[in-house]
């Protein structure tokens, strides 16, 4: 009798688990497959064996701000549903041997390369490959979005035994106007611009130009010299051993622009960037392009005086003696009192031309000029500054500009020579190319001249004085183009 109710029992509890597989099936069947894959990872228990002892996730480590805090949310984030530990780290940090990686972006790993490689800046992905799972794109902002997906996406069915199914994934592609940009036969984002140091802004202007043409964010890397033994770089080259005209060479698999200076530099970038831009079949270069060119450059002095009181017979005659011995094409005078005006014009030598512009408040900027080296000089009052407009001889334009000591603030504009005096501009981003002191006994003033467009190839002072209530100083200074018109160009299309 005992055995009979102990087996009838037994049947009682088989049919309940029978019924009870039966009503689970008939649930799941109602599923579409992206909540089975959820349903396969789901919260469930957080006892049992955990699918890894450590999780880490892992992004490049030139990382900006933004997507360094993103990440350290997402590993909060998988910790709290896992019950795993969870940890940031920089690709450059080493992580522990047997643990689970999640690399995020486009990180130094070998996994994480093949997969991004390929991708488009607009372009990101989340897939697991041998072991790790690959999340993000090769931008900041594609991989930011592969985030947001994946934490809305697939985070929901993580759990204490697994992540991710291996079956879940996600590919997000943008849409662009071309097919992808080849050079030489190769994909383009296979290539790698290296440069010298002092070349960084025309690399970064190439890889600008190729990333808006192809959607691909080339790798860039500051090194000293021409490796030969590496293939599929794009090489700007400081060389004057190689010549003084500007080349574009293939070689060993290779791309090389060389030019014995910045200015040659920049024509041969902004040819090779134009051309492979240009191309919608994907550009070829063979053999070498030279290029011949020639730089403009221009003799500018700019003098300082000031008085308080009585105008001072050693100031008169030494600035006078100053100006008449000063060799620069042209003198631009920071604004001065107009009680010196006719001095500095009475002093003004034959062979130029005088013109002074009243900016107000008692004071003239006075410009003086080689007649037979410009086809036209004249000035205008704006933006806190004097612009003097100078066409030389060779029909090369320049722009100068002086704080008219009004105390607005001014912004530089590029292509341009600015001085100001006893100030500095904005955060210190733009060069400055030379700088003196002039002032009274007790007051010394710096002055500083910038500028993006040129390099000042010497500077000296022609002649100085210095008084109790008053002085004068004479600034000479050879400037020469620093970039090729052609590349400057480039640069204002892109601002």
């Amino acid at each position: 009798m005992k055995r009979r109710l102990i087996l009838i029992v037994l049947l009682s509890a088989m049919l309940v688990l029978s019924l009870a597989l039966v009503s689970c099936r008939k649930q799941e069947s109602g599923l579409d497959e992206f909540d089975q894959l959820l349903l396969s990872t789901s919260e469930g228990e957080m006892s049992g064996e955990a699918f890894a002892s450590a999780i880490y996730v892992v992004i490049p480590r030139d990382s900006g701000v933004e997507l360094s805090a993103e990440a350290k949310a997402l590993a909060d984030s998988i910790a709290d549903k896992t019950g795993i530990g969870t940890f940031l780290k920089y690709d450059s940090e080493p992580t522990v041997d047997g643990t689970f990686e999640i690399l995020v972006g486009y990180t130094s790993r070998l996994i994480s390369k093949e997969n991004t490689e390929p991708l488009r800046d607009g372009d990101y992905i989340c897939r697991y490959d041998r072991g790790s799972i690959v999340l993000g794109g090769k931008s900041e902002r594609a991989t930011l979005a592969a985030i947001q997906k994946f934490t809305s996406d697939i985070l929901p069915g993580a759990s204490h035994a697994a992540l991710m199914s291996e079956d879940a994934h996600f590919e997000v592609y943008g849409e662009y106007e071309t097919d992808v940009m080849t050079l030489n036969g190769y994909p383009i984002y296979e290539y790698t611009v290296v440069y010298c140091r002092e070349s960084y802004e025309i690399a970064d202007l190439v890889c600008k130009y190729l990333n808006n043409s192809s959607g691909y964010t080339l790798r860039a890397e500051v090194s000293k010299s021409y490796a030969p033994e590496r293939s599929k770089c794009i090489c700007l080259l400081l060389d004057a051993s190689r010549g003084n005209a500007a080349k574009i060479s293939a070689t060993g698999g290779n791309i090389v622009i060389s030019a014995p200076d910045l200015y040659g530099l920049s024509l041969a970038a902004a040819s090779f960037v134009s051309d492979t831009c240009q191309s919608a079949s994907g550009a070829t270069f063979e053999g070498s392009v030279v290029l011949d060119y020639s730089k403009s450059s221009i003799g500018l002095a700019f003098g300082f005086a000031d008085h308080v009181g009585d105008l001072d017979i050693g100031l008169l005659a030494g600035l006078g003696e100053t100006i008449r011995k000063t060799e620069s094409s042209i003198i631009c005078f920071f604004p001065v009192k107009n009680s010196l005006i006719d001095d500095i014009r009475l002093n003004c030598p034959t062979s130029r031309s005088f013109f002074a512009v009243d900016v107000g408040n008692g004071l003239s900027l006075p410009v003086l000029y080689n007649t037979a080296d410009f086809s036209s000089v004249s000035a205008e009052q704006r933006d806190g500054s004097v612009w003097v407009s100078a066409v030389a001889s060779d029909k090369k334009s320049w722009r100068i500009r002086i704080d008219d000591r009004s105390g607005e603030n001014i912004t530089y504009h590029g292509d341009e020579i600015l001085l100001l005096s006893g100030t500095s501009l904005g955060d210190g981003s733009i060069d400055v190319i030379s700088r003196v002191t002039y002032g009274t006994t007790s007051n010394k003033i710096e002055n500083l001249i910038y500028s993006e467009s040129v390099e000042c190839t010497s500077s000296k002072t022609v002649g100085r004085y210095s008084r109790q209530e008053s002085y004068y100083g004479m600034l000479s200074t050879e400037l020469v183009e620093k970039y090729h018109e052609s590349y400057v160009a480039l640069q204002n299309a892109l601002k």
